[in-house]
């Protein structure tokens, strides 16, 4: 049977197999000890009332066979013309890998980004994940090597700044 995908924004049909498929990738990376997503909090931040992330599915026959979570982010204007869309997550399942899904959620994100005259996509991609380096390098993204990212938890910064 001939395989029909279609790319397509999340709808909360989806969010089950969202949330199945977000888990795998999780495991994958073997981050599932650090893993603070849940169901209800993917659809809060999906579809809630103050909901700012967004999400590409690749549907293939009525079954999700990938997606790219991904926000709009106004950082580093300074250094930088327009807002940029920040990828969090891309993922395709094993069993729909070699139908260029991932080069086809990446293309209508470009498009979303093009159409609301963004000029930049930014993508975390984990060090040790050489597959996905290799997937972005390809589509001629440019690893930044002047710039670290630091994360700082408000509760531990806040008792140390005490006043």
């Amino acid at each position: 049977m001939i395989e029909t995908c279609i790319i397509r924004p999340v709808t909360q049909d989806d969010l089950d197999s969202l949330f199945n498929m977000l888990v795998d990738l999780i495991h994958h990376e073997g981050l599932l000890d650090r893993f603070k997503m849940t169901r209800l909090r993917l659809e809060e931040e999906l579809f809630g009332k103050n909901a700012d992330w967004q999400a590409l599915v690749a549907s293939c026959n009525n079954t999700l066979a990938g997606f790219c979570l991904y926000s709009l982010a106004n950082t580093n204007r300074a250094f930088n013309s327009t807002p940029m869309i920040q990828i969090d997550d891309l993922y395709v399942h094993p069993d729909y890998r070699q139908m260029r899904l991932g080069q086809k959620l990446i293309r209508t994100l470009a498009q979303i980004a093009k159409n609301k005259g963004i000029e930049r996509i930014n993508v975390f991609c984990m060090k040790d994940n050489l597959q996905g380096q290799n997937f972005y390098q390809k589509l001629g993204a440019e690893k930044l090597d002047f710039m670290d990212v630091y994360k700082i938890l408000v509760p531990d910064l806040l008792s140390q700044l005490k006043e």
